[in-house]
């Protein structure tokens, strides 16, 4: 019989790590991106570092939760520093940066972690149809959260890694491709190492993750209001 939305969602969460995938402490990335840009040259970040500290549940896709603090650099020079203390956010956008201000908006970036609490906070969740991601077969499920903002989730059908995810945004469909997927050596805990970012069929920026760790100890600190210039978001 063919397999229901709840069911891939239950896949999909035992195959990237079961409850350490779907109740995640903390994450710290550190690696490199690049943005592009169509009027300007692209620019290389050669510092590109997140820290997360997850919710324990979350119905809303959209909203900041948890802690997040993102730092990007080009050598020496900060083109945005964007942190969220589980209850304000403190926002550092370069010259540069600020013409680009309304895509650093957390409202239109959150979105991954609703799939893990979709079915313990009772979402609308659905199968909307399965076929090819590029080239690959995929499961496409459509979740709505408790403001009725959609998000849809693309689930590769051997292995139930999560290799897309798109939602729209007030500046275009908003879609994140992922891929390079590996384990945590500690824990097992499922990570796309590369990610691209989309709005409508331009590619505007691209991570590659070159470590990851899971669930390690992360200062306050590293949350809090940095000494740069700062914007409420």
């Amino acid at each position: 019989m063919p397999l229901t939305a709840k069911q891939i969602i239950e896949k999909t969460i035992a195959s990237n790590g079961g409850d350490h995938w779907k109740h995640p402490k903390t994450l710290i990335l550190d690696g490199n991106a690049r943005m592009y840009a169509q009027n300007e040259p692209d620019l290389v970040l050669n510092t590109y570092r997140m820290h997360r500290v997850f919710p324990d549940t979350n119905a809303r896709a959209r909203q900041a939760n948890g802690k997040v603090a993102i730092l990007a650099k080009s050598k020496d020079i900060v083109f945005f520093d964007l942190r969220f203390d589980g209850t304000t956010s403190d926002i550092y956008l370069s010259d540069r940066a600020k013409q680009l201000q309304d895509h650093f908006k957390w409202s239109n970036n959150f979105g991954f972690g609703i799939i893990r609490f979709a079915i313990d906070q009772n979402l609308e969740y659905s199968l909307t149809d399965v076929y090819h991601f590029g080239e690959i077969p995929c499961y496409y499920i459509k979740i709505k959260d408790a403001s009725g903002q959609e998000t849809i989730f693309g689930i590769e059908k051997e292995k139930f890694q999560i290799l897309y995810m798109g939602f729209d945004t007030p500046l275009g469909f908003h879609l994140r491709e992922y891929g390079n997927f590996n384990r945590d050596e500690m824990v097992p805990f499922v990570m796309p190492q590369s990610l691209k970012i989309y709005y409508d069929d331009f590619l505007w920026f691209e991570v590659q993750w070159e470590t990851f760790k899971v669930n390690l100890s992360i200062e306050d600190k590293v949350f809090e209001r940095s000494a740069s210039k700062s914007q409420q978001n």
